[in-house]
């Protein structure tokens, strides 16, 4: 997966636009790889980061939006959970393939 401007992914009939952000980072200026803003129905992905990278984020990040649509909004608490899980995706093999591609 390689997202380009203007993708859309859609979670459970929720369309959440794929958005490249150069210099993404946390409100004290910590770099992001990613972000997920449920209001504005966005996850953006630096840019600057290979094909593989922009996989793991946007994986990460729509793992995010579905438990957020399923009620899990605190994603502090999150975090850890959401990590496996994008990472454990990454490790899937259908007929010896990738999963995820």
């Amino acid at each position: 997966m390689n997202p380009k401007s203007k993708s859309v992914i859609s979670i459970s009939g929720h369309d959440l636009e794929l958005t490249p952000v150069k210099g993404l980072c946390t409100e004290d200026g910590s770099p992001l790889r990613g972000q997920c803003w449920h209001d504005q129905r966005k996850i953006a992905f630096d840019p600057a980061m290979n094909a593989q990278q922009k996989t793991e984020t946007v994986l990460h990040e729509t793992i995010h939006e579905i438990l957020f649509l399923a009620g899990y909004s605190d994603e502090s608490m999150n975090e850890g959970m959401v990590t496996a899980l994008a990472n454990g995706l990454q490790t899937v093999r259908i007929n010896g393939k990738p999963l995820l591609r």
